[in-house]
């Protein structure tokens, strides 16, 4: 599985929809698809000026796109619920299991009132200022 995959699966798409009409109803600002893209090509351009193996890119960029999804279900923990659900939607593809847990580990602790960077895609995919 690929970021281009990701950005693609209706699944995904769904619930960052969800979270997006969630938010906006709270007087959020954007949290769509274009703020989870603009996050994850700000991973993946970051990561490589810092000249990161192409693979780290690519799962901080799917960690960036997928980083809010956990907002369909709530605003408060949504790091948590968007680790839990990416983990759900993440489990019957291609993607080998170590790089599921990555992710899953990255968006949970994205959220700076409740985690923090635990590695590099971590810090790539969602946190130290990249959640614009």
């Amino acid at each position: 599985m690929k970021f281009e995959d990701i950005k693609k699966d209706k699944e995904i798409l769904a619930f960052l929809r969800k979270g997006n009409d969630n938010l906006g109803i709270l007087g959020y600002t954007d949290h769509s698809e274009a703020h989870c893209t603009l996050v994850a090509e700000r991973a993946g351009y970051i990561l490589r000026k810092l000249e990161y193996k192409e693979k780290v890119i690519e799962l901080a960029k799917m960690a960036g796109f997928m980083h809010d999804i956990g907002n369909a279900v709530n605003r408060s923990h949504h790091a948590e619920y968007g680790a839990i659900l990416a983990n759900d939607l993440l489990k019957d593809t291609d993607m080998p299991l170590e790089d599921r847990v990555t992710l899953v580990s990255a968006i949970g602790n994205h959220d700076e009132s409740t985690g923090g960077a635990t590695d590099v895609v971590s810090a790539g995919g969602g946190n130290f200022g990249l959640t614009v």
